[in-house]
């Protein structure tokens, strides 16, 4: 039985389609032609769109699944392994996945193709099934997702900002990497709780 697909779907489908193609032409065209300027190229909004248009989808895919059916589903042992299974083969992908030269390599041709695939499905995966974590560890990634606009917003600044510093100060660059993600965390933790959510609030009323 063929799945019929509304108009809104097959606009939707449509969309998607065409942040694909645009997202293929910065992996093997315009980011691998830009050189030095790669990074001005890479953060374009248009290079990002394809990303937002599959959280969109994602969460699409599962809206109509409440919570009751995720924890039905996850009590049986089949599942439980299973999940595991999935798990430990995207982590292996990302390890390792062959992948050499500059930083650009990861943000260009069939590396970038293959590493946003299982992004994808990490995350649809995530969202689909319970991940049997301990409470702790549920809280501390619940926390990260909130935040995580912030981090994205934020990251390049603070990144820079600390760049900046470091070479006036000769920190080599794995110290200085780590300064400017914690701190990038921290940022954006503060953000979230004093601003984002008040903004929240004001735009619920």
């Amino acid at each position: 039985m063929m799945l019929s697909l509304s108009k809104n779907n097959k606009l939707f489908f449509l969309l998607m389609g065409v942040c694909f193609l645009i997202y293929c032409y910065f992996a093997f065209v315009l980011i691998p032609n830009a050189n030095n300027g790669w990074w001005r190229v890479y953060i374009n909004p248009l290079n990002q769109l394809f990303l937002f248009a599959s959280g969109v989808m994602l969460g699409c895919i599962v809206k109509n699944r409440t919570e009751q059916n995720r924890t039905e589903q996850n009590r049986t042992e089949q599942n439980r392994i299973a999940n595991i299974l999935i798990y430990i083969f995207l982590i292996s992908v990302f390890i390792f996945h062959p992948v050499s030269g500059s930083i650009t390599e990861l943000v260009t041709g069939m590396t970038r193709l293959v590493y946003t695939a299982m992004s994808i499905l990490f995350v649809y995966v995530f969202l689909r099934y319970d991940l049997f974590l301990p409470d702790f560890l549920k809280k501390g990634l619940k926390l990260l997702g909130e935040i995580s606009y912030g981090v994205y917003l934020i990251h390049p600044v603070v990144f820079n900002f600390v760049k900046k510093i470091a070479g006036l100060l000769s920190i080599p660059y794995p110290v200085y990497f780590g300064i400017a993600m914690l701190l990038t965390l921290l940022v954006s933790y503060v953000s979230y709780f004093y601003f984002e959510k008040y903004f929240i609030k004001v735009g619920n009323r």
